[in-house]
């Protein structure tokens, strides 16, 4: 039980990392800057929601059980909350670029 709780407390942030290489891999011929990082965001954000819902899903299907959902849950949640922060952070930063 321990061992599944700080493993899904590790998982969330190389989540959230390899949804941002994907995201840049994947816009790397983008030219504008704000468009770039605007699309990547988006982009992320849905990864990290693809991801953090199949391994919920990976833990439904194995060994979760109703004392162990909260790491599960926490795997799932937390990058999603980390690409919505780094994407609420950027929307800011294009915002006062503009202006």
């Amino acid at each position: 039980m321990l061992i599944i709780h700080i493993f899904t407390d590790f998982i969330a942030i190389p989540i959230f990392i390899i949804a941002l290489l994907v995201s840049f891999y994947v816009y790397r011929g983008s030219n504008n800057k704000s468009q770039k990082l605007s699309s990547v965001s988006s982009f992320s954000f849905n990864i990290c929601i693809l991801l953090g819902v199949s391994y919920f899903m990976y833990g439904l299907s194995s060994d979760m059980g109703i004392e162990n959902v909260g790491p599960y849950a926490a795997a799932m949640l937390l990058p999603i909350l980390y690409s919505a922060l780094f994407s609420l952070s950027v929307k800011i930063y294009l915002n006062k670029s503009v202006a």
